[in-house]
């Protein structure tokens, strides 16, 4: 374990709860691959801003091996927060995987949660542009999401994505196709 990570694990039995989320931060700042097991074991803390602060980390990392721990958190935690950071971690790694996970944040009862969610799904369509992708997920969003607006509405994606799983939506159309949807603000059966 290099100097660097062991010196905020020794800040982790601080009993200053700033300086011990501090250090949750910080050893999602140091990128290094010791860090993740105790950034996973800290997603079960009690405290919901430890929580918070590991799921951020865990995206800073960037390890796609955190993925599915990250996906649990966004579905379960009840802590609307917790499962925010969740999905931007999902978004800083940028992994397809994260892509229907991410959809059915869509429609988490906070806003902020599918605020991030949104970021994250724009990030990861991003990050597959020009790829060669796996997937029927990933290559639904990889036809329709380059575009998409920084700020696009939740149901116009939502509704392109759906209609490119389907196989409504091909290279020649999606754009219009998105466009079409956006005059609607997504409302259309």
């Amino acid at each position: 374990m290099p100097p660097e990570v062991r010196e905020q694990v020794e800040k982790l039995k601080d009993a200053d709860a700033k300086v011990r989320r501090n250090a949750v931060w910080m050893l999602g700042c140091t990128k290094h691959e010791s860090a993740i097991p105790i950034l996973l074991k800290t997603l079960r803390d009690p405290d919901e801003t430890m929580r918070q602060e590991a799921a951020s980390a865990l995206g800073v990392i960037g390890q796609e091996s955190v993925i599915p721990h990250l996906v649990k958190i966004l579905q379960r935690d009840k802590v609307p927060n917790v499962r925010w950071s969740a999905a931007w971690a999902l978004g800083k790694i940028g992994h397809e995987s994260a892509i229907p996970h991410l959809v059915k944040a869509f429609q988490d009862r906070h806003e902020s949660v599918r605020t991030n969610a949104t970021w994250a799904f724009e990030q990861i369509s991003r990050s597959l542009k020009g790829k060669t992708v796996k997937g029927k997920e990933a290559k639904a969003l990889q036809l329709v999401g380059p575009h998409f607006h920084e700020l696009e509405e939740l149901t116009t994606m939502r509704k392109a994505y759906e209609a490119a799983l389907e196989g409504k939506v091909t290279e020649k159309n999606a754009r219009l196709f998105v466009k079409q949807l956006r005059a609607v603000k997504g409302k259309v059966k």
